[in-house]
């Protein structure tokens, strides 16, 4: 049996609406109220839902960027503005997380293409950067790693990549790729703080 989106009449010459199944003997079978949805429809709100996502977190990054800055040329209401850049900063790593969700899980697994391991690379080091700068005094690296977080999304949108993947790929291969990808992000992450650490003891 055949599906297809149908302009074309049903039985008897009517109009059908929606899908219609035909058969080998080519009689026609409209699917009536319970129809699904057009396969174009459906990626069409998908794509709808990454870009909204995508200008959400950048918006709130570039936000805690600003907020950040502003925070090393001001020295009055510094815990203001640190509990502002810490909210913004913690907003766009959810939005971030969720714009993740809806890019790699697809219908056949995960989609690491390159930029969607790249933002998932990045989100990984902008997450420990935030966590661990605001414990050691070192929130300034996000700086660096916010606008990043910024241009891998925009990246991400502007090369999405292929969906299709090879048959053998199994979910145990999916689950390996992906914790490659968080560890190499943790390494990442720790190398960045002994480099920050490392320049402000010789500061000192």
């Amino acid at each position: 049996i055949l599906s297809y989106r149908s302009q074309n009449k049903g039985i008897g010459g009517r109009a059908c609406n929606g899908y219609c199944k035909t058969t080998k003997n080519r009689s026609w079978t409209c699917a009536g109220k319970n129809k699904p949805l057009p396969p174009t429809f459906t990626t069409t709100l998908q794509t709808m839902n990454q870009i909204l996502l995508a200008i959400a977190s950048s918006m709130f990054y570039l936000l805690a960027t600003l907020l950040l800055a502003l925070r090393f040329n001001q020295d009055r209401a510094e815990s203001q503005v640190t509990k502002s850049h810490l909210f913004s900063a913690a907003v766009a790593l959810l939005l971030h997380a969720l714009f993740l969700g809806d890019i790699l899980l697809v219908s056949q697994g995960l989609n690491l293409s390159f930029f969607n391991s790249l933002t998932l690379f990045v989100w990984v080091i902008a997450v420990v950067s935030v966590i661990v700068g605001v414990r050691n005094k070192l929130e300034y690296i996000g700086l660096i790693i916010l606008p990043l977080c910024i241009v891998s999304i925009a990246l991400t949108l502007v090369f999405p990549g292929s969906t299709t993947r090879p048959i053998n790929f199994s979910a145990l291969l999916d689950i390996h790729i992906l914790l490659s990808i968080v560890a190499y992000g943790l390494l990442s992450s720790a190398a960045l703080l002994a480099l920050v650490l490392a320049v402000q003891d010789y500061q000192l």
